[in-house]
């Protein structure tokens, strides 16, 4: 728009000086064209008004763009909300006094869950120190809900928790991811609780923390998860469910059981991890692809384990082509030239 204002500004300089002339075919001199002083105003006044014409457009598409964007953020709260109530909505129908538990409404909900990124909330560690799960991204994360007061589902599933992390981390090391088991019976599970509960489930492993948090951070925090939980008389209703958390901080996948199959979790952490392994510059990354690629499930022995044989076979596949391509080009140069040549020489 300066650059339009700029140019009507120097039309009218030019029409003041008198600089300003429109070409036009000779006629016969008339009184009034030889008075003097007469500005040429019917060539100029097309070109003022196209200019401020053109200037107006983009401040009109402005105007537009603007009041676009204003609509959308206008609507963003307006369908948040639609969302929000859709979701309460289907959470009522998860459970009721009447009928109980529904698992099946429960896992549609956590299955609805996957590709949602998890806020930033601030938790609790064992010693009472502020957690932000924010630090975790960069690494695959694996999110365990239980509460302590549990006497069978929560230490069963952490056990069997337990032994598939075991195994994960000797098959892609310890330390290219993260487990948290949060606590989210918030009137009984705090560091010393949860400190206790790590401690009669013998868990010990690396990369490996048990976290609590206030009322409000667990409720925000279970519906980015797509995780419910009931009060019951026996304690809670809650779907049995391990949270598979991607770099970015979004969920990639659920499982579900207190005995799930390995593969189900290992698999698709190790192909996340490859991700990130894989992406490192030079033969650092190169040799990550080729160590993950190898590492494969024995599922007699339940362990990963180290399969180089398809490099070996190709090794030896290309070598053999060497070969017998070295040999071929040797023998053809050691046979004699075709007859007719050699008359002619």
């Amino acid at each position: 728009m300066d650059f339009f204002n700029n140019l009507l500004e120097s039309l009218m300089k030019a029409k003041d000086d008198g600089e300003f002339r429109t070409a036009r075919a000779p006629r016969r001199a008339s009184p009034r064209a030889a008075r003097p002083g007469r500005p040429a105003l019917p060539g100029l006044l097309p070109l003022c008004l196209t200019a401020a014409l053109l200037a107006g457009a983009p401040s009109r598409a402005q105007d537009h763009a603007a009041n676009a964007q204003s609509g959308k953020e206008r609507a963003a709260p307006a369908q948040k909300h639609v969302a929000a109530r859709t979701e309460d909505q289907a959470r009522r129908q998860v459970y009721s006094p009447a009928r109980g538990f529904d698992e099946t409404a429960a896992m549609k909900i956590s299955q609805g869950a996957i590709g949602r990124a998890l806020g930033d909330y601030v938790l609790r560690d064992r010693a009472g120190r502020d957690v932000r799960l924010a630090d975790y991204r960069g690494k695959p994360l694996i999110v365990s809900m239980v509460y302590t007061s549990c006497a069978h589902v929560c230490p069963v599933t952490t056990q069997h928790l337990k032994k598939v992390i075991g195994v994960a981390q000797e098959a892609l090391e310890a330390d290219s991811f993260n487990v948290i088991t949060i606590g989210f019976d918030t009137t009984r599970d705090n560091p010393p609780a949860m400190a206790h509960f790590a401690r009669a489930q013998g868990v010990d492993l690396p990369g490996w923390e048990f976290l609590s948090a206030d009322a409000a951070t667990i409720e925000r925090l279970s519906r980015d998860l797509g995780f419910l939980h009931f009060p019951s008389p026996k304690g809670f209703d809650h779907l049995t469910q391990v949270s598979l958390i991607d770099p970015q901080g979004k969920v990639y996948l659920q499982v579900y059981g207190e005995d799930f199959k390995l593969p189900l979790l290992t698999e698709p952490l190790k192909g996340l991890v490859n991700g990130v392994q894989s992406s490192y510059p030079g033969l650092e990354g190169l040799s990550n692809r080729i160590r993950l690629f190898c590492t494969v499930y024995d599922p007699r022995n339940e362990r990963y384990m180290k399969d180089y044989s398809f490099f070996v076979g190709l090794f030896v596949s290309i070598a053999f082509i060497i070969l017998m391509t070295t040999i071929i080009i040797r023998e053809a140069r050691r046979s004699p030239p075709p007859r007719g040549r050699a008359g002619r020489q």
